[in-house]
């Protein structure tokens, strides 16, 4: 039941990626490692070397650091399942309109490599992704989960 949900949703998807790229700087997705050096403290005697010759290579920096551009963020994705929300078969839903949109930034957070989470509610809240888990990945079942849970009976309040 999924694969057609995510066949209808995928250009959206990807103008979606499309969109983030354009504006996020180059490779901040990808781990990588750059470089750049710093001083810890002021050196006086370069102040006053400085000051004698003018020559600012002086104030090359000497202790070389590593810094990680990973994006360090957490996200839930929380759907509300309660029977205001409508049924997930009606393709005018609430409910539906929420799964088709947490299905896409879920694909488009995924893209990026950020950590994210899904919650449903309605009386009580099931969790159905943890932060270690991958939505795409076959073996958790992650997307069959949650068009199993929005489906299932609604009587709440």
């Amino acid at each position: 039941m999924y694969l057609w949900l995510e066949k209808e949703l995928k250009p959206h998807i990807k103008q979606n990626i499309d969109k983030l790229e354009k504006i996020l700087p180059k490779d901040y997705h990808l781990t990588q490692i750059w470089h750049f050096y710093s001083w810890k403290t002021i050196d006086r005697t370069k102040l006053v070397q400085y000051k004698i010759t003018k020559d600012p290579k002086v104030f090359l920096r000497q202790q070389k650091e590593e810094q990680s551009v990973v994006i360090n963020m957490f996200e839930v994705i929380i759907i509300d399942r309660s029977w205001s929300m409508g049924k997930f078969e009606n393709e005018n839903s609430a409910l539906r309109q929420a799964v088709k949109a947490a299905i896409i930034r879920a694909k488009t957070l995924e893209y990026f490599k950020v950590k994210f989470a899904i919650i449903l509610f309605d009386e009580e809240h099931e969790q159905i992704m943890e932060f270690e888990d991958t939505f795409s990945n076959k073996s958790t079942h992650i997307p069959s989960k949650l068009i199993r849970s929005v489906l299932k009976t609604w009587n709440t309040d």
